[in-house]
């Protein structure tokens, strides 16, 4: 983690660390509020009841978790985009975490990418803190309670 950024940063440093499955981690635990992952599919393929049911470990104590359902390219500004869009630089207002991820998927996204917001109850369209709304901290273990919000670029 750098600590003048507020982010962590995953890396690939070695041929084994290619790959990180959701039953790998569990995000949340009361300091890792918002999670954005900007790599291809690992949102991807939550249709089935026994994938769904391995996503409430990923979501512990995590508000929200964003990333993409399909593949999708990296753009050094997409960052900055989001962040911008996050305390209102591009707009008069503040945006959500979901509208703000969703806007940097169709401002640097081809058409057809599903850009993908999962949270638990009571954290649906949070803002970052200072600049509006959010829920309540969750529960720092596994719920069944996931949902699921997809936006498809045009």
């Amino acid at each position: 983690m750098n600590p003048d950024s507020g982010y962590l940063l995953f890396d690939v440093l070695y041929n084994n660390d290619r790959e990180v499955y959701p039953t790998e981690v569990r995000w949340g635990n009361y300091d890792l509020d918002w999670v954005l992952l900007s790599t291809c599919r690992y949102l991807n393929y939550f249709g089935s009841s026994t994938q769904l049911s391995r996503l409430k470990y990923m979501m512990a104590g995590a508000h929200e978790i964003l990333g993409y359902e399909t593949r999708m390219s990296e753009y050094r500004d997409s960052g900055r985009w989001l962040g911008q869009t996050l305390i209102g630089l591009f707009q008069t207002e503040a945006r959500t975490f979901r509208y703000a991820w969703n806007n940097t998927a169709e401002a640097f996204q081809a058409t057809g990418k599903v850009a993908r917001t999962m949270y638990g109850p009571g954290n649906a369209n949070e803002y970052l803190p200072g600049y509006g709304a959010h829920g309540a901290e969750p529960s720092p273990y596994p719920t069944s309670a996931v949902y699921l919000v997809d936006y498809t670029t045009s």
